[in-house]
């Protein structure tokens, strides 16, 4: 019962949180918008088209209405599925596509926030280091200057989905095959990019934890194998679309789009925060800079999991670790020979058009480690602490 408790105040906690970081949109959710941006209103578009459509013709969803007589035009673009059924009420009841999206938008901060700090929270048995690592990856320089693109919002079953892999890794029982399968599919009906990030963090951890599964009589192989192979058959109904646009139409990222959308070190000390950005990030901003610093806070506390050697010895900190070292590499794009090998090995690979954004991975990784590095400097009488000032103090440093 204390559990649930503190996992209802923590989510209430980050839904106080997203109204603040997007202030004033929760006090006019219907009237204001990003509309100054085409991708606002092409998501606008598309979660009201999978409103419209899932009900009424769920069989040519993916048919959707532009480009006609072109089929499975939804396929040009995100599909949006999981955040358009959590807002479909709105548009059944006549609610603008706006507030749709805004209602979708604060939805993905919220739960993004709030599943990972359940996660590390049971990793690290610290609520305080669970609030921080949600607060770092929900309400980050990246996310929160990339509001026009629901798809960022939205990787609130990305910490689930690494969680079940380590419980297969660990207990190799087949109900958490199953739970890893469900949680990648999840995440997969949120966008194709993040099918991809979920795949990439998959790989990552299974090579941090090779001796756990490696052999013939490995319990945890055989369970690891089962969660991928229902992953894979989960997941093709959504990316089948997209196969057959990409075999039709010819819409395939090239290695010259990623390359051109890809990151630099200059991007990993951009922010827009009015703190930084005007004491020194500026020098940074520069035109189509993308925002990817991880914040003063998440750097220390997290060099700090890799300085005591918690990164290393704990094996749910040793995964993080290498999600956020392959995210790093491939947001580099074709500048590094691991994304082109990768480009041309892993076909989803070919669906990502801004390389860059594989640095949510390394966002992740290092919002977890800051929450490992947090537990390992509170003493154990506090590790289970929910009280206000604990709790305050993880919220306030995220922020820096």
């Amino acid at each position: 019962m204390a559990v649930r408790n503190r996992g209802l105040a923590a989510l209430v906690l980050f839904g106080v949180l997203a109204a603040i970081h997007t202030w004033p949109l929760a006090l006019h959710p219907a009237t204001l918008s990003r509309n100054d941006n085409a991708d606002t209103m092409l998501n606008e578009w598309t979660i009201a088209w999978v409103a419209h459509a899932l009900p009424r013709d769920p069989a040519h969803l993916f048919d959707a209405n532009i480009f006609h007589p072109e089929r499975r035009t939804l396929a040009f673009s995100e599909h949006l599925l999981l955040p358009a059924l959590m807002v479909a009420p709105v548009s059944w009841l006549g609610g603008s596509p706006v507030l749709a999206f805004n209602l979708a938008l604060l939805a993905g901060l919220v739960l993004t926030g709030w599943l990972t700090a359940l996660v590390v929270s049971r990793w690290t048995d610290n609520w305080g280091a669970g609030v921080l690592a949600g607060s770092l990856f929900a309400f980050n320089a990246h996310t929160l200057t990339r509001l026009p693109h629901l798809q960022a919002m939205h990787l609130e079953f990305l910490p689930m989905a690494v969680a079940a892999l380590d419980r297969v890794l660990a207990l190799g029982r087949p109900r958490d095959a199953l739970a890893t399968a469900a949680w990648f599919l999840m995440q997969a009906l949120c966008s194709v990019y993040s099918t991809v990030f979920t795949a990439v963090a998959f790989s990552a951890a299974l090579v941090a934890r090779l001796g756990d599964w490696i052999g013939r009589r490995s319990r945890a192989g055989r369970a690891m194998g089962l969660a991928l192979g229902l992953a894979a058959i989960f997941s093709v109904p959504i990316l089948l679309p997209y196969y057959r646009v990409s075999r039709e139409q010819h819409v395939v990222r090239s290695l010259d789009e990623a390359a051109h959308y890809s990151a630099t070190w200059r991007d990993y000390l951009a922010t827009a925060g009015t703190l930084h950005f005007n004491t020194w990030s500026h020098r940074f901003v520069v035109y189509d800079a993308t925002a990817l610093f991880p914040g003063v806070v998440a750097l220390v506390l997290a060099g700090g999991a890799l300085v005591t050697g918690v990164a290393v010895r704990d094996r749910r900190a040793r995964v993080c670790l290498a999600i956020a070292f392959v995210g790093f590499i491939l947001s580099f794009g074709p500048q590094t020979p691991v994304y082109t090998l990768a480009y041309h090995a892993f076909p989803l690979m070919r669906a990502v058009r801004a390389a860059s954004r594989f640095a949510v991975l390394v966002l992740f990784g290092i919002a977890a480690l800051a929450g490992f590095g947090l537990a390992s400097l509170l003493p154990p009488i506090e590790r289970r602490s929910t009280r206000g000032h604990t709790l305050a103090r993880a919220v306030v440093a995220a922020a820096i």
